[in-house]
């Protein structure tokens, strides 16, 4: 263990490794391990990650962080590509989070909802994944929302990355004693085009109300326009609220 590893790190490390040998570990941007007033941090959930390895293998936990940090992949480049674009996009002038300030990469805490490596017999597809699946990991989804709480690093915006947990994201954000350390005061759905893309959640945490933006964007594999990016930017209630 490394003394000099920020708190919230070794927290969130901790919660992850309830799922060894085959874990992940995210990525955690400086916006979340040294939190600031004026810093956007964004939570960015990916579905899962999969491996060709066997089932009893045991991955490397920071392979997961790597494939962003490198940008090796097309995937962790589109993706990369269309988190710019929403934090770009809620930070303009006269935007949500306009008194907020980008800072790139340190800006984001990139997950899963599955937070361990599946096989790729078993989840290289998502309509491959069960109920158990997403059910087996929400006590850490939880768990590391209440961390970053107790840290004073909770995110401004909440990036569901595709459709498969967008639900119980929204369930999740809505029920007031669903967390230890904030509790949910208001979770507000939008109508017309943002009906299932959006809502607007404050949270009593241990330093007082907070704002966050829960957004749904299509997976950066999709083809369609809706719930890409720039199509929530185009939306008027998405970027003011």
């Amino acid at each position: 263990m490394n003394a000099d590893e920020p708190p919230l790190a070794r927290r969130i490390r901790a919660i992850y490794d309830e799922g060894a040998p085959r874990q992940i570990h995210p990525h955690i941007g400086g916006a979340f391990l040294a939190p600031t007033e004026d810093s956007l941090r964004i939570l960015a959930v990916g579905i899962n990650s999969y491996l060709d390895a066997p089932a009893d293998a045991s991955p490397h936990p920071g392979w997961f962080a790597g494939w962003f940090t490198e940008q090796r992949h097309r995937f962790t480049r589109r993706l990369w590509r269309d988190l710019k674009v929403l934090a770009e996009t809620l930070t303009a002038p006269g935007a949500r989070f306009a008194s907020n300030r980008f800072r790139g990469m340190d800006a984001v805490f990139l997950t899963n909802a599955i937070k361990v490596y599946l096989p790729s017999s078993e989840g290289k597809r998502a309509d491959q994944l069960t109920d158990a699946h997403f059910a087996k990991h929400l006590g850490q989804w939880h768990g590391e929302l209440d961390a970053m709480a107790e840290s004073g690093a909770l995110p401004h915006v909440v990036a569901i990355i595709g459709a498969p947990f967008w639900g119980r994201a929204c369930v999740s954000l809505s029920e007031p004693s669903a967390f230890e350390h904030f509790a949910v005061r208001e979770s507000r759905g939008y109508g017309g085009p943002l009906q299932h893309f959006l809502r607007s959640v404050e949270v009593e945490a241990p330093q007082g109300l907070h704002e966050l933006l829960l957004v749904r964007v299509r997976h950066p594999s999709a083809r369609t326009v809706i719930g890409s990016p720039r199509w929530l930017a185009g939306e008027s209630d998405f970027h003011s609220g």
